[in-house]
């Protein structure tokens, strides 16, 4: 599965540059498209080599995570801003919603903030323009709980059983364009579900149709997951 997510980027990169080589009168601007498939092509064998990396080292028990105390709503606020420019250029409004009085939370606040990137990646992914991506930080005793929710095409019904397993890509007409965003290898909400778990939560799939898609993650306020470390 790691093979064939990798073929294809990788012949991208060696196709497009073979190209830019072999044609001794191009125009910069021609030569500035080139670098951007390049670029683009090269940050997605980067995504994908992590999330591999990161899964591999979980899978051989390997990795260690650093469990300090932080504020969740300025975590998840910290995310938001992270993809507001993307959402932006896609011509999507982005919304975040959390209350007003401080959630401390303890747990891994790298894996935390790559679980919600991943989140807002999908829902961005696979909503057309004009469309809205909403962001809720709730307290449900005794959780917090993230939700992100998107108007997109939704999830098949086949599908849905599935969109937590590893390389598993539901149909790519859900996308805007056919293409795929981000690594597209399938892997991020794997990642997302084993974030969740580790910190002793759990996310879920709550509701997709034609109106959209919306996940939700549930974090158990005590680190059930492992309090000492």
């Amino acid at each position: 599965d790691a093979s064939h997510e990798l073929r294809t980027p990788v012949a991208i990169v060696c196709g497009e540059s073979e190209v830019a080589l072999s044609q001794t009168r191009r125009s910069t601007e021609e030569y500035r498209e080139s670098l951007a498939i390049l670029n683009d092509e090269g940050r997605r064998l980067t995504r994908i080599v992590e999330d591999l990396f990161l899964l591999a080292r979980a899978d051989a028990g390997q990795y260690r995570p650093s469990f300090t105390p932080f504020y969740l709503e300025e975590t998840v606020g910290e995310c938001v801003r992270a993809v507001r420019s993307l959402a932006t250029q896609h011509g999507l409004e982005l919304h975040y919603r959390h209350p007003e009085d401080e959630m401390l939370f303890r747990g891994d606040e790298g894996l935390v903030r790559r679980m919600v990137l991943n989140l807002l990646d999908n829902a961005i992914k696979y909503t057309p323009g004009g469309g809205h991506v909403r962001v809720e930080l709730v307290r449900a005793d005794p959780d917090y709980r993230i939700s992100v929710t998107d108007t997109g095409t939704g999830i098949s019904t086949e599908a849905q059983p599935h969109i937590f397993e590893r390389f598993y890509r539901a149909d790519k007409a859900r996308s805007r364009n056919g293409e795929t965003d981000g690594s597209g290898a399938g892997l991020g909400l794997a990642i997302a579900l084993w974030v969740a778990e580790m910190h002793g939560g759990r996310i879920a799939l709550v509701r997709s149709d034609k109106s959209g898609s919306s996940f939700v993650v549930a974090l158990p306020f005590a680190d059930a997951a492992n309090p000492a470390v």
